[in-house]
């Protein structure tokens, strides 16, 4: 893969255009969906067996001005029901029970907007904290301006296409996705640190380190994402649901831009140095 000259460097095509499509979705982002812990309210949570259509749950509910998200698991369905106005529990879950929806339990669940606002503040800034913190270890690792840079620059655009990609598929902004972007953070540094480490302090050359770093890095990556994908179809709970899923669309970004940005580029700085 990083043989020929002209190839390798042709790879960073691909991550590019990735890049430039994540910037093309956010720009079109009308506004950033988040989780009822993020904007308050109030939200039902109801359990039911058979699958569930969210347009047509809205449409029965459209009264009430109502936002439905669908979780789906191995054997059943949970469906989120976020609503502000005047009515209650009881009266909605009638409501979809009339049209011959069988519930098989249900919970609700209130935040006040004051402190959603700040949970929303303190996930934030636990997310600047922790790449400020992880840009300096790297650093202190690297102790090159250039690699060091590579890799922080490859954990941003991580972070922020799999954020664009978890709007776009429908999963909210929420404190378990926060979790997951965390995750993530710590992940790909595993990644590129292996990858850079590889390249800058082993004495063979840079082809065969290269390879050899992508080889372990393709096996710790697919094992993962295995596992990631047994919880999201798998599991029963939301919020194992979503910080999986916001690690599994991460982590394929990640494949490709660890070795595609961060692996041609380091290369080419190499190469150039000697």
């Amino acid at each position: 893969m990083y043989g020929d000259i002209k190839r390798y460097k042709m790879l960073i095509i691909i991550p590019l255009a990735i890049l430039f499509l994540s910037m093309y979705l956010f720009m079109c982002l009308e506004d950033v969906k988040k989780d009822i812990d993020l904007t308050g309210g109030m939200q039902i949570m109801i359990l039911m067996e058979k699958d569930v259509n969210a347009k047509e749950i809205e449409n029965i509910l459209k009264e009430y001005e109502v936002k439905v998200r669908v979780a789906k698991s191995f054997e059943k369905t949970t469906v989120f029901i976020q609503y502000t106005k005047n009515v209650t529990a009881e009266e909605i879950v009638e409501k979809i029970r009339k049209y011959g929806y069988e519930v098989l339990d249900y919970s609700t669940q209130q935040i006040s907007p004051a402190l959603a606002k700040e949970f929303y503040k303190q996930m934030i800034n636990a997310i600047i904290i922790a790449f400020i913190f992880m840009s300096i270890v790297v650093f202190f690792i690297f102790r090159e301006i250039l690699p060091s840079f590579y890799v922080i620059f490859t954990i941003a655009i991580d972070i922020f296409e799999a954020f664009v990609f978890s709007q776009f598929f429908g999963i909210p902004l929420s404190i378990a996705s926060i979790a997951g972007f965390l995750l993530l953070i710590g992940y790909s540094v595993d990644a590129n640190i292996l990858l850079t480490a590889r390249v800058l302090k082993s004495e063979n050359g840079i082809k065969e380190n290269l390879e050899k770093a992508f080889k372990t890095g393709i096996t710790m990556a697919i094992t993962t994402i295995t596992a990631l994908l047994v919880i999201v179809i798998i599991s029963s709970s939301s919020v194992l649901k979503q910080i999986a899923s916001v690690l599994l669309i991460g982590l394929v970004l990640d494949i490709i831009n660890t070795w595609f940005i961060n692996g041609v580029v380091l290369r080419w700085w190499v190469e150039r140095k000697k």
